[in-house]
Formats: structure tokens, C-alpha cells, sequence
């Protein structure tokens, strides 16, 4: 009769080793205060929040909110905006504090998720006036490759999305250039 010790080999004992460090160092990294996303802007149409609202270590349920009012819900359930769901975490990328007409100052935010699968997120602009209205653009869809170049001039935004060879495989992705002009987000190469 084989005792329980008898019965252990090399890769066992080695597979047990990267359990108990994965274990002991991912304690050590995950902390669940840190990860909490919530930021409070200031803006000229007044506070814009964003805020986590779930309890999860990792949010998979976040809202935009504009005095007091929900502008954007990503994650779970009906009012959520479904073409974000994978991404459920928005982040400001620039605040822009000038006149971008018709806006009095405009917003990038970009959706991002907790895993590793894609470098970024989607991107939307947020246009504020002073009167406390706002306008929401378009979603642009981007995962991943070198991050997006962004640009302000003559009252226009452009995010420049760089190209580059194919993570894996041959060929290479063209890239391609974004405007927010007059509350639109329209392709422009």
C-alpha cells in the first residue's frame, strides 16, 4: 500500500510551490482600497462624478454623474450601456477647459476592464456648457496596440490611434485618425 507522500513527483511538489506563492503574493498586490475607482471634477456645467456601485473588489458596475444625474451606467442590468460592458471602467484621459464649440469644455473619457486582454478601452467625449447641459458623443472602438495620440486645435479634437505590425501573425494594422468637431466624432482617416 502506497503511502500519500509516496505518490508525490517533481511536478507535483513544484505545482504546490506556485499555488501557496501565487496565493501569498497576490494577497500582498490586491488591495481593495486602492482599486476603488472614483474621481470628482469640478467643470463649468458643475461636478462631474465618477463612481463605483457595486461592492466587488473589482467594480463591474460604474456611473458618470453630472449634478446628481447619471449621464452614463456601465456593467449589469437594464439602463446599463450594453456596447461598454466589457469595459465597465471609466476613466478621464483629458479634461478640456477651453471653448470647443459648441461646448464650453469637453471630456475624454475611456472605458477600461480589469483584465489584461486589451491595452485601453473604448473613447467617448463628454461636451459640458455652462448652462448645466451636456452632449455625449459616439463610442470609438479601441482595445489595445500603442495609445491614442490626442490633440486639441482651431476648436477641434483629434485622437490619432497609431498603427503598427499585428500582435501576432504577419501584416500590419493601418492606423487611423478621429475628429470632435460641432459634437461629432467622425473618421477622418
Amino acid at each position: 500500500m502506497k503511502t500519500p507522500n509516496s505518490s508525490w513527483t517533481p511536478f507535483h511538489f513544484v505545482a504546490a510551490l506556485f499555488c501557496i506563492f501565487t496565493l501569498c503574493t497576490g494577497y500582498d498586490i490586491v488591495n481593495a482600497e486602492e482599486l476603488k475607482q472614483v474621481a470628482s471634477v469640478q467643470t463649468v456645467a458643475g461636478v462631474l462624478q465618477v463612481v463605483q456601485l457595486d461592492e466587488g473588489r473589482l467594480g463591474r458596475s460604474y456611473a458618470v454623474i453630472l449634478n446628481e444625474e447619471v449621464i452614463l451606467k456601465t456593467g449589469d442590468g437594464d439602463d446599463a450601456e450594453q456596447k461598454l460592458s466589457d469595459f465597465p471602467v471609466p476613466i478621464i484621459v483629458k479634461h478640456f477647459r477651453k471653448l470647443i464649440p459648441p461646448f464650453d469644455e469637453v471630456i475624454l473619457f475611456q472605458q477600461n476592464s480589469w483584465g489584461n486582454a486589451c491595452n485601453g478601452g473604448p473613447l467617448w467625449f463628454l461636451g459640458l456648457k455652462k448652462d448645466g447641459s451636456y452632449h455625449r458623443s459616439e463610442v470609438l472602438d479601441f482595445c489595445g496596440g500603442f495609445a491614442p495620440m490626442v490633440k486639441e486645435k482651431n476648436g477641434q479634437i483629434t485622437i490619432v490611434i497609431p498603427g503598427g505590425s499585428r500582435n501576432r501573425g504577419q501584416g500590419h494594422i493601418s492606423s487611423e485618425s478621429w475628429a470632435f468637431k460641432n459634437g461629432r466624432l467622425r473618421r477622418t482617416k
